[in-house]
């Protein structure tokens, strides 16, 4: 009986899927795992890219604390970081797991902290402590040119996604 249940649930989130882009299914199937209280598999890194983004930290999951943060400001208020390297992870989070952005560039990074008044001074020192550190919170996936100023992309590893999720203040704060 069971089963018959199953595959009436599969059918229906299929016929409410079919037609809809991939950002936007995305973005269903993350809020019904949200509403469900279950963990997908390989999520980590994925994220919808719609303009709002909701937390759900493997502790705020079991606080049962799931905040959406409209703006920046908001988000970087929530894990207030300390060091500039702490800064560029934040956004780093922002872009990536939030506004779903595959690849990280430091002069975006910079921008919007920049907008918020929390602009990093010296951004390749910064991002460099968050790849040399063990284990690394940030790796550089590819750079465009030879110079020490060429443009670099970069991605959070999932250590850094965690370190980020830990920053977050409870909601009730």
């Amino acid at each position: 009986m069971e089963e018959d249940k199953e595959v009436k649930a599969m059918a229906a989130v299929n016929a409410a899927l079919i037609g809809l882009e991939p950002d936007a299914a995305s973005r269903v199937l993350r809020w019904a795992a949200d509403r469900y209280k279950v963990a997908l598999p390989g999520a980590a890194g994925r994220s919808s890219s719609s303009g709002k983004g909701a937390i759900a930290s493997e502790e705020a999951g079991e606080q049962g604390d799931n905040q959406e943060y409209e703006h920046f400001s908001d988000f970087y208020d929530a894990a207030d970081p300390a060091t500039d390297a702490d800064r560029v992870l934040v956004a780093g989070y922002w872009f990536q797991e939030l506004k779903g952005q595959g690849e990280l560039e430091s002069q975006a990074l910079n921008k919007e902290l920049k907008n918020t008044g929390h602009a990093v001074t010296h951004m390749p020192h910064a991002l460099d402590d968050l790849m040399n550190v063990k284990p690394r919170l940030m790796i550089q996936l590819k750079k465009k040119g030879s110079t020490r100023q060429a443009r670099r992309k970069f991605k959070l590893t999932t250590e850094g996604i965690k370190k980020v999720r830990g920053m977050l203040k409870p909601a009730s704060e």
